[in-house]
């Protein structure tokens, strides 16, 4: 009887371990095809209020179905990646060339704005890997000088900033 008990135990024990999904989120960059963990993230089931946040590549969801990914370094605004089964996932992500760096303290005549890691220079545009424009914009010494836009991804505007020429925000709107 107690064989018994113990081999049901190991089989519950296993089964519950077979009950999950590991994801590994790659982030891959357009400028030297670089690729690493995505360790910034949130994930939240399709239809679900709870937000979960992680600060490495590699999560367990205890739960099959749609997920949406979200994070400041991906092209797109949010990312669908359905689940289907209780198994192991890797999946690959475009990351964002344009990055905005909040550093502190600032070292003099250094930007927030980053592009491939180099400070972005001259007019810039990005776009969503659908095609249509995400961002536009001038900058010098990675500050921003003029007008900014953004983008959603369907193409209507978000917002738009303007900047005096050291990089100082003069006026700020969002659609």
């Amino acid at each position: 009887m107690t064989k018994v008990v113990f081999i049901l135990g190991l089989l519950v024990s296993a089964n519950s371990k077979s009950q999950q999904i590991n994801f590994k989120c790659i982030l891959k960059f357009e400028c030297d095809s670089a690729h690493k963990g995505l360790d910034n993230f949130s994930i939240r089931k399709n239809g679900s209020e709870n937000t979960l946040f992680f600060l490495q590549s590699n999560v367990v969801l205890k739960d099959t179905g749609v997920y949406i990914l979200k994070s400041h370094l991906i092209q797109d605004d949010s990312v669908f990646i359905n689940f289907l089964y209780f198994r192991d996932y890797t999946d690959t992500i475009l990351g964002a060339g344009l990055q905005q760096i909040v550093i502190v303290p600032k070292q003099s005549g250094q930007g927030d704005y980053y592009c491939c890691e180099k400070l972005c220079r001259g007019y810039i545009t990005e776009y969503f890997s659908n095609g249509i424009k995400k961002f536009e914009g001038k900058f010098r010494n990675g500050y921003p000088v003029g007008r900014l836009r953004t983008y959603y991804m369907d193409g209507r505007r978000r917002s738009e900033n303007r900047y005096n020429r050291k990089g100082g925000l003069v006026s700020s709107k969002k659609y």
